[in-house]
Order: structure tokens, then C-alpha cells, then sequence
């Protein structure tokens, strides 16, 4: 439950003299207890850098500490530019991941999550948002276009229904890239916090990380499911004629 065990909740509950329960019922104040013990400390958060503590932070919960440590030191640790060190650490954690057997499950939903907590890194870094991710957005912009470009001069090459579909190809790209683009957000300098306030804000970007991952996969489910409808409707208008 949101990176904890229910091994690590039990040992939670005999060390404090509590009754057992379910791990998906721990409440906030017990994963926060857990989080800070378990984890922020065992990376020694209160000593990194803003940015650098949610990407070793979130890296620890989700592949335990001593992972995100050896990472972190692969990286180039403290001796790294904050900037360069939360992207090596992205980088690092991916190719991490993509090597485990349970990638192709759940590899597109960890490579939502990286890419998430890069962004959100960078933004407490104080990276102005124009310039994050400048060349992949860059490259995506094109790539949308020359996609839809093809797909439209295919369509319209092909079929007495080439038009509608290639629309639909161009609205679907089109959809996908405001979703990328949607996440580039302007920064202002933040107030220098206390370690309890920094973790209880790391806490909040994780949850925000969370909730922004479940919403881009509703709007892109709903998004392929209504293009499907259509194309379903298409096909059989094809058929009856």
C-alpha cells in the first residue's frame, strides 16, 4: 500500500503493542511514521537538496533505500550538479526497472511515474518550466505533426472514409501532446523549510504525483475508447455499403 509491506506495517504495530490489520487500511499518520523511519531517514533526506530528496525519496518507498543510495552514488551523488544528478537519478531508476521481469506489466505505468517525479524534481530544483524538458517537447511537437501529416495523406489517398479517420488520428495526437504540455508549470522561489515541513512536502508532491497519473490514464482511456467507438462505427458503415 502506496510502497508499503504488510510485513513492514505488522513489524510497525508489534513495535508500537497494537492489534494487527490490513496494510490497506493504514491510516495517514501511521505511513507518514513509516515513510520518515523506513525511508526518509535511511537516505538521510534532511541533508539533500530540494528536488534531489522527492527523487531519492520516491525511488526509496518504491525500491527500497538501499537502491536508491546505490543509485544515487551511480549518479554522482552530492559531487553532481543538482539539475544533471535528478535526471542521471531518472535515467538510472528506469533502466533499473526495465531490467526487472515484471516490466512488461507494469513498465508503462513506472515510466509515467519516473517521468512525473522528474518534473515535479525539477520544478523544486528551480528549473523555470520553459526550459524542462525543452528538447523532448520540441521533438515531440514535431513528431505529432509529421504522425498526423502521414496518417492524414494516407487516409485521404485511401477509402471513401480517409478523411474522418485521418481527423480522428490528428484529434488523438493533437489531445495527447496538450496532455504533455499541460505538465510544464511555472516555478517561484520557495521559502527555505524546516526537515519536518520539507517531508510533509514531499509527501504532497507524491500524492500529487499519484492523483495526476491516474488522471492522465482516465483522460487517455476515455480519449482511445471514444476513437474506437468510431472507428467500430465507420468499419460497419463501410461493411453495409
Amino acid at each position: 500500500m502506496e510502497g508499503i509491506t504488510q510485513k513492514t506495517y505488522d513489524a510497525f504495530l508489534e513495535k508500537k503493542e497494537m492489534p494487527r490489520r490490513d496494510v490497506f487500511e493504514i491510516p495517514a499518520t501511521d505511513r507518514d511514521e513509516i515513510y520518515r523511519a523506513e525511508f526518509w531517514d535511511a537516505i538521510r533526506g534532511d541533508s539533500l537538496r530540494a528536488g534531489e530528496d522527492l527523487c531519492l525519496f520516491d525511488l526509496a518507498v518504491n525500491s527500497g533505500p538501499h537502491r536508491a543510495l546505490q543509485i544515487w552514488n551511480e549518479a554522482g551523488a552530492a559531487n553532481t550538479n543538482l539539475n544533471d544528478i535528478i535526471k542521471k537519478v531518472c535515467v538510472l531508476r528506469l533502466e533499473f526497472l526495465k531490467e526487472l521481469r515484471t516490466w512488461r506489466y507494469f513498465g508503462a505505468g513506472w515510466t509515467k511515474r519516473v517521468a512525473a517525479c522528474r518534473s515535479a524534481a525539477l520544478r523544486m530544483s528551480g528549473v523555470p518550466a520553459s526550459q524542462m524538458n525543452q528538447t523532448g517537447a520540441a521533438a515531440g511537437s514535431i513528431g505529432a505533426i509529421l504522425m498526423a501529416a502521414a496518417a492524414a495523406i494516407h487516409y485521404f489517398q485511401n477509402g471513401t472514409n480517409g478523411p474522418v479517420l485521418a481527423l480522428i488520428i490528428v484529434a488523438t495526437i493533437l489531445f495527447t501532446l496538450c496532455l504533455f504540455l499541460s505538465q510544464q508549470r511555472s516555478t517561484s522561489d520557495a521559502p527555505v523549510l524546516s526537515p519536518a515541513e520539507r517531508l510533509k512536502e514531499l509527501l504532497a508532491k507524491r500524492d500529487e504525483i499519484n492523483a495526476r497519473i491516474a488522471e492522465i490514464e482516465t483522460e487517455l482511456k476515455a480519449s482511445i475508447d471514444s476513437m474506437t467507438g468510431l472507428l467500430g462505427k465507420i468499419h460497419e458503415q463501410s461493411e453495409s455499403k
